[in-house]
């Protein structure tokens, strides 16, 4: 290793852990399962590195806010902090060490995905460290190779990343898809996109691997880690140019003119609705009449936060069985108290929600939702992250006051969130956001990926995008619809009249089978889905039909039993890289589970259908992988 070019080295690791990159939590599939080894290791990684003993220190990944937060929180001598960007590593990746024995009986400073086991609109069961003080989708990659890095400082007796001889200039980051655009960029992202064609081992052999998880997390096209490798090592000087250019590209990409609106960076999604929902909580610190309105559609990420807010009532808004917001009602809500009164001094100052649903998959109408909630002087905060890689967005026409997308969620997985405000409250309150901004730039190489990400899209256009992902999506609830025993949530039926705003996610059960089995045989068929609540418990209870009387029961259970978990659904979603042999691939499995066939064909006949075979040859998968890593 010490002859070896230690940046060449670097990104040959990164490369072949972003080749198996998903989301860590809850998925089913092979990728996940790799993820999760890496994302766990890389914790060990970092307390070899500072000398600590992992029965008594835990190690917490975060933004440089969050770590702020953590030093203020934790009154406690014996913290650690490392940060990658004093290693020479524009990733923005903090890493804190402290004593287990502190982090008892804690509740989180930021709230959302992952913080939690169990939310009701009642309560919430908190998760454990280090899940309770890492909000959101962690920034599984560069966590990945700020460890590598570490590993390769250790080794060589020094550290070569902090400073270039040659420092890489910001060139645009050309790529072979340059030249092209429209439906021809499309299928030429789709064959570049990285992990798409690696072969997997399946109770029938080697095979690609399909990945049906896009909701959760999206893989990365070629030319966006190029963008990423070479931002990563970008010195000071080189910076300002490309956080500016990718300022610019973000702003165009959702409408957000210059004059009106500002771009914020953040760690994802999750912190930028905390940085919300703590701007509005020190606003309405002395008053008790502010009332906030969310939907039963949210992701928690969109819901916890804004239960924290002191002096301010908050409200669900109910969804039907598609998971649409009924507007009249709606309207009949901002009504009674910003118009009619009829709650005394009480106003509803803030309406909070998801442009479209992760777990039920539709797309309410933004602008009407808007244009009702500014009638009366509310202002609107939408959650972006599910619509950003679907749907076109236009701040011109839908004057949002907030708005917020990661960079996981449109095939830039670098650990980047957007926050876009309008001037006029950034300006009331500049000290604030100021501080949110700088910190958030420090992931220089994920805002490059992403504004790398944005453009590839902008090129392409919505147009292919929409109409490759309503074929799928008929194809898909057609196939599932012959199944035996197997119920699918939401818009059912391509002849449902809400088809035309039901977008690639799509979720489902079997009777009497549990989504954990079901999700695990589809893994040994080579496709990767999710399964559980999605981070969306109300959503999904709401779905199941689940009461009172039962979410009880299953808050006594949790809270007795610390490694249980909630069963939920299975869930499907579509990108980019998907295409109709996937969905080809899903029903005729599923199919087989449903006639009880699959659990017969993985335990006899073939020998590559042995289950002690396939067992072992995952594992030997999964160690090979890991060695390249």
């Amino acid at each position: 290793m010490p002859k070896t070019n230690p940046f060449q080295l670097l990104e040959s690791c990164v490369f072949a852990a972003l080749e198996t990159y998903s989301n860590v939590h809850r998925g089913s599939g092979l990728f996940s399962a790799i993820s999760t080894e890496l994302f766990d290791k890389s914790r060990k990684v970092f307390a070899d590195f500072l000398k600590l003993n992992p029965e008594y220190h835990q190690v917490i990944f975060c933004s440089a806010r969050g770590a702020k937060h953590i030093q203020k929180y934790f009154n406690c001598d014996e913290i650690q902090h490392i940060n990658s960007n004093d290693f020479g590593l524009a990733l923005g990746i903090h890493v804190i060490a402290l004593p287990k024995k502190v982090l008892d009986a804690k509740v989180p400073f930021l709230t959302g995905g992952g913080t939690t086991r169990m939310v009701s609109q009642k309560s919430v069961i908190y998760a454990n460290a280090p899940d309770l003080f890492e909000p959101g989708t962690p920034s599984i990659m560069n966590i990945i190779a700020f460890a590598k890095a570490l590993q390769i400082i250790k080794i060589k007796g020094e550290n070569p990343f902090v400073s270039l001889s040659q420092p890489i200039k910001s060139d645009g980051f050309a790529d072979d898809s340059n030249s092209l655009s429209g439906r021809q960029l499309l299928n030429a992202l789709r064959d570049s996109m990285i992990g798409r064609n690696l072969l997997i081992p399946t109770i029938y052999g080697y095979r690609p691997y399909t990945n049906l998880d896009y909701a959760a997390s999206t893989p990365a096209f070629l030319p966006v880690w190029n963008a990423y490798r070479k931002a990563m090592f970008l010195n000071s000087l080189d910076s300002v140019d490309s956080l500016q250019n990718a300022i610019s590209v973000c702003a165009d990409f959702v409408g957000a003119e210059v004059e009106k609106y500002q771009v914020l960076f953040t760690a994802n999604t999750t912190e930028s609705i905390n940085v919300v929902a703590q701007y509005f909580d020190n606003q309405w610190e002395s008053t008790s009449d502010s009332v906030v309105v969310t939907t039963n559609l949210e992701h928690s990420s969109n819901d916890l936060p804004w239960r924290d807010i002191r002096n301010a009532e908050l409200i669900h808004f109910g969804i039907d069985a598609d998971g649409l917001l009924d507007l009249e009602k709606l309207k009949a809500l901002f009504l009674a108290y910003n118009h009619n009164h009829d709650f005394g001094s009480k106003r509803i100052k803030l309406f909070c929600f998801s442009a479209a649903s992760n777990v039920l998959g539709c797309y309410n109408n933004l602008q009407e939702i808007s244009s009702i909630a500014h009638e009366f002087g509310i202002s609107v905060m939408v959650d972006a992250a599910q619509l950003i890689a679907h749907r076109p967005i236009d701040l011109r026409i839908l004057d949002f006051d907030f708005l917020a997308f990661s960079g996981h969620k449109v095939y830039a997985p670098f650990g980047t969130g957007v926050l876009i405000v309008k001037k006029e409250i950034i300006h009331n309150n500049f000290d604030y956001f100021s501080e949110i901004n700088s910190k958030g730039s420090e992931n220089l190489a994920g805002i490059s990926a992403l504004a790398k990400s944005l453009s590839l899209i902008q090129r392409i256009g919505f147009e292919p995008i929409i109409e490759d992902e309503s074929k799928l999506i008929a194809k898909t609830l057609q196939g599932l619809s012959t199944i035996l025993g197997l119920k699918v949530y939401g818009i059912q039926s391509i002849s449902s009249p809400n088809i035309a705003v039901k977008g690639g996610v799509i979720p489902f059960d079997f009777k009497g089978k549990a989504p954990k089995k079901v999700a695990n045989i589809l893994s040994s068929h080579g496709i990767g889905v999710r399964y559980g609540c999605h981070c969306a418990h109300i959503t999904v209870k709401k779905m199941l039909g689940i009461g009172n009387i039962i979410e009880k029961f299953q808050n006594f259970l949790l809270r007795t039993f610390s490694k249980l978990q909630l069963q939920g659904v299975l869930r499907v979603s579509f990108g980019i890289g998907t295409t109709p042999d996937d969905i080809t691939l899903l029903i005729n499995t599923l199919e087989s589970i449903a006639d009880n066939q699959a659990a017969k064909k993985i335990s006899k006949n073939s020998p590559e259908m042995n289950q002690t075979l396939f067992d072992a040859q995952v594992k030997r998968f999964i160690s090979e992988r890991m060695k390249l890593s």
